[in-house]
């Protein structure tokens, strides 16, 4: 089973694998030396030219629904159709998630999971058959294969 979390709130001792799908990961380096499965997967992570503009707006505060949904969202799906070692990452995803528990986690708080990309990815591999342990909701959430 495939479930998104927030990095600081999961205990990867209760999961085979944790997959950090971030950026940048320098405020959790430590996860990786005492945790054997503990993973930075940054295909799964929005680009760099797509984080900086969602941090942009994140401290103008323009960052809401609307932004996540008009302009997020497009270019997040974009980034990982055309990029062969993200559909890689989700195609591995979509084949081990009845085999094993994996938590896909990054910084967002979850109170905010609905305007970040962990809900993306999520309805994803919801729409290419994998179990995945999230709202049925994010299934308007799919690429175009």
């Amino acid at each position: 089973m495939i479930s998104i979390g927030n990095i600081f709130k999961t205990n990867p001792a209760e999961f085979d694998e944790v997959w950090v799908i971030c950026f940048a990961v320098d405020e959790v380096r430590s996860l990786f030396v005492v945790f054997d499965n503990v993973f930075h997967v940054p295909e799964l992570a929005p680009k760099e030219d797509l984080f900086k503009e969602y941090r942009s707006m994140v401290h103008s505060g323009q960052w809401n629904k609307q932004a996540f949904e008009d302009c997020y969202v497009p270019r997040f799906l974009n980034d990982i159709q055309g990029c062969d070692t993200s559909m890689n990452q989700i195609r591995k995803l979509v084949a081990v998630s009845n085999e094993k528990n994996i938590c896909l986690v990054c910084f967002c708080p979850d109170d905010e999971e609905q305007i970040c990309h962990r809900s993306i990815v999520a309805g994803i591999l919801l729409n290419m058959g994998a179990s995945v342990e999230c709202s049925d909701g994010y299934r308007v959430y799919h690429l175009d294969v």
